[in-house]
């Protein structure tokens, strides 16, 4: 049996910020993340299609393997500030 598929529509969008553009102007839909997507929710834009439901994902900082203060001191900074921000899984 042969079956043909059609082709599929495809969209680069180098940002998430242009990922939520997209769905503003209704050209697609998506999971945002709860940091970019509370002033969306306040204000009636966008609507959560499953509030009782959400995926927790794991985050990785990657960086050169490179010595040097100013990497160490960013790094420690960015984690440090992060926490007060997203989830803490603490196992």
């Amino acid at each position: 049996m042969d079956v043909s598929l059609p082709p599929l529509s495809i969209h680069y969008l180098p940002s998430s910020e242009m990922f939520i553009e997209y769905i503003k102007k209704g050209a697609a839909y998506g999971m945002i993340p709860d940091l970019q997507l509370s002033d969306y929710i306040k204000t009636g834009r966008f609507i959560n299609l499953a509030p009782d439901h959400s995926i927790n994902l794991k985050l990785y900082w990657h960086c050169w393997n490179l010595k040097s203060k100013q990497l160490i001191d960013f790094t420690d900074c960015l984690i440090n500030k992060n926490k007060e921000f997203l989830i803490q899984d603490n196992n």
